[in-house]
């Protein structure tokens, strides 16, 4: 027997920012370590002249990129050809290195629905008290304007309704003419801080399409979410609380600091510690880390080490344990200054997703179906699929194979425990309909089954592209 049950189906692209395209780091979620191509991060002794390094460089043909003065590590593009583990064989050979490691991909921990009808806070207050009793916490403080949470992900769409008043500013640096434009800045660093009109945070990554410039990949002073990741972390932390609009984060007054270094694709450690040492270096009391890896990075270690700042990290979504020989990173860092956060559910027990950890994981919270703020976007295509199924094609023209058809009636199928919104009755397609005479949604062995959009979407001039469904799959054995 098998089945597939699909809520809905939703095509959208994001409004919130003009860009050009996503950058050039990919990602396997897996738990190999991942790292980016053609460059490697490396620490010399303190002892090591410039001259000395340079020397190195020019031997091995590579180049540095970068410098992270507070660690003494160094960003270098290696000589073309050469693979990642040549070079760190080579510069970890030399004296006068103490270490060389590849530059990690890390990706976000996505574990939240989209859906504005699902989960409405119940994080924060829930009468099954799997919450965190935030009202009982409001009664005393609803937090602070002067405490700065840096969200280091995907960036945050500063210009949200729920999430504008409490964004960061930068009170070095000359407001940008249009609040919500970040080309109208005055060209100048005016706090000398090395960042040209970094007002509302930083985007370490840069905004240009890898295809169209493959080499160009230049940060820049827009830290505007692209993925709803980051957006949606932030409006948890801290929507503004009784305004009559939205939600409430958990603190209602805290200054949310952007700082951008990944897209859908993920983001390097090279960029993740250039965001923890600004963050550290304007003054953010708390980094949010809802990202990851299982690659173990010295030099993430000694950012976050020497950064000062309380870190929160969430301790990955592949149910696997922390401490044993896969750690998720950075939440697996012994560090003083790191809280590791598995996910709970709404019976307050651990998600079936989440990591775990009895030393390496600190605390867990709510993680399951967490409703918060989202990017605006825009519709090219959407279907609820309670009007016919004129938008899709699949095997109608043969109804020997034909195992597709709207899902109106019947129960839901047997030892299903999935979140109601995915199987009500409508708003669905099954491969395998309820057939009431047998009670049952079985269909011959061996049966190859399709199901298609009828016509192509035209993506053309839009950017940003997200599809959403919700799907849920028994494979037979046959």
């Amino acid at each position: 027997m098998r089945k597939y049950f699909i809520a809905a189906i939703l095509l959208s692209f994001i409004l919130a920012h003009a860009g050009n395209g996503i950058s050039r780091v990919w990602v396997d979620k897996g738990k190999l370590p991942q790292y980016a191509p053609g460059e490697i991060l490396v620490k010399f002794k303190k002892d090591t002249s410039k001259a000395d390094i340079a020397q190195l460089n020019t031997r091995l043909g590579s180049k540095s990129i970068k410098t992270f003065p507070s660690i003494g590590v160094r960003r270098i593009k290696i000589k073309p050809g050469e693979t990642v583990a040549e070079a760190v064989n080579k510069y970890s050979s030399d004296p006068s290195v103490e270490y060389a490691e590849p530059n990690y991909i890390l990706h976000t921990f996505q574990t939240f629905p989209n859906d504005p009808s699902f989960g409405l806070l119940w994080g924060l207050d829930y009468i099954q008290d799997a919450d965190i009793d935030a009202p009982e916490a409001w009664d005393i403080t609803t937090g602070s304007a002067n405490i700065v949470i840096a969200v280091i992900d995907t960036g945050v769409n500063y210009n949200h309704t729920d999430l504008a008043a409490n964004m960061w500013t930068n009170p070095g640096e000359d407001p940008w003419a249009v609040p919500t434009d970040p080309a109208t800045g005055n060209g100048i660093d005016d706090d000398g801080n090395g960042y040209i009109d970094d007002w509302r945070g930083w985007d370490f990554l840069g905004h240009k399409d890898p295809i169209l410039s493959p080499d160009d990949n230049t940060p820049d002073n827009d830290p505007m979410d692209q993925s709803d990741h980051g957006t949606h972390v932030a409006g948890t932390i801290a929507a503004v609380g009784d305004n009559a609009n939205g939600i409430a984060g958990v603190m209602w007054t805290a200054r949310i600091m952007p700082l951008r270094f990944l897209n859908g694709q993920g983001g390097t450690d090279a960029d993740a510690i250039e965001a923890i040492n600004y963050a550290a270096m304007m003054g953010a009391h708390i980094i949010n880390a809802s990202w990851g890896g299982y690659g173990y990075s010295q030099a993430l270690y000694d950012a976050i080490a020497n950064s000062g700042v309380l870190f929160v990290a969430a301790a990955a979504n592949d149910a696997n344990d922390n401490d044993g020989d896969f750690k998720a990173y950075p939440a697996s860092y012994d560090l003083p200054n790191i809280i590791s956060v598995a996910a709970t559910d709404q019976i307050d027990v651990l998600a079936d997703f989440s990591n775990y950890g009895a030393t390496s994981v600190d605390v867990g919270a709510p993680g399951v179906n967490i409703y918060s703020s989202i990017l605006a976007r825009n519709p090219v295509f959407f279907d609820d699929m309670e009007s016919g199924d004129a938008n899709f094609a699949h095997d109608a023209m043969n109804p020997i194979l034909d195992t597709w058809a709207l899902t109106v009636t019947g129960p839901p199928p047997p030892e299903y425990y999935g979140p109601p919104y995915s199987f009500s009755g409508i708003w669905s397609f099954t491969d395998s309909p309820y057939d009431p005479v047998e009670d049952d949604w079985n269909y011959e062995p061996d049966t190859d089954s399709w199901l298609g959009l009828f016509s192509a979407i035209d993506p053309v001039g839009q950017f940003g592209a997200k599809l959403t469904f919700w799907a849920r799959s028994d494979l037979g054995p046959t």
